[in-house]
């Protein structure tokens, strides 16, 4: 940003950077950093943008991380002229108008746990942070897509390896 002279602006966002975190744990740097290597490991954060007056004097906004989790992939739907996909609604043009977030976490425990239905919050609520590594990608890919069926195929050869040596062992006592 353009600084004014009497360094009001500077003032302004030293001031907002302490408090931008919504859940009170991270300065401003803390969200960037808690953003990207989530971005890294699920491909994809929703920061929710909230209006919030927490001191007066400083910009009345906050940012909120959200895991991918708290999107409601199984909400897929026409609502009118809008389709929702993948909890992404887009208007007739394409555009994301709205996403379907849950209001806890998916992982949470508690009563209310199955009774979870997500709600509608405009997308100029939202910014969807991933690497769209094609055109038209509407999602993230985590960085550890490329060694996930490998790490799999080996957990699958270390079992069968394991009952392998057991069947050995009782082999041998027979």
């Amino acid at each position: 940003w353009v600084d004014d002279e009497d360094g009001v602006t500077a003032t302004a966002w030293n001031a907002w950077e302490a408090h931008a975190d919504y859940d009170g744990l991270l300065d401003f740097r803390g969200l960037q950093a808690k953003a990207w290597g989530t971005m890294k490991v699920d491909g994809e954060v929703l920061v929710r943008l909230r209006e919030r007056r927490i001191i007066p004097g400083i910009v009345p906004l906050q940012l909120q991380l959200l895991e991918i989790d708290w999107l409601d992939t199984d909400r897929n739907e026409v609502r009118g002229s809008n389709e929702v996909i993948d909890g992404i609604e887009y208007n007739a043009r394409g555009e994301r108008a709205a996403y379907y977030l849950f209001d806890r976490h998916p992982g949470d425990v508690g009563l209310q746990t199955a009774q979870r239905e997500s709600q509608r919050v405009p997308a100029d609520e939202i910014v969807h942070l991933f690497n769209p590594a094609r055109p038209g990608q509407q999602a993230g890919i985590s960085a550890l897509a490329s060694v996930i069926a490998t790490t799999r195929d080996l957990q699958v050869y270390e079992d069968a390896e394991q009952a392998r040596k057991n069947l050995e062992a009782r082999m041998g006592a027979i």
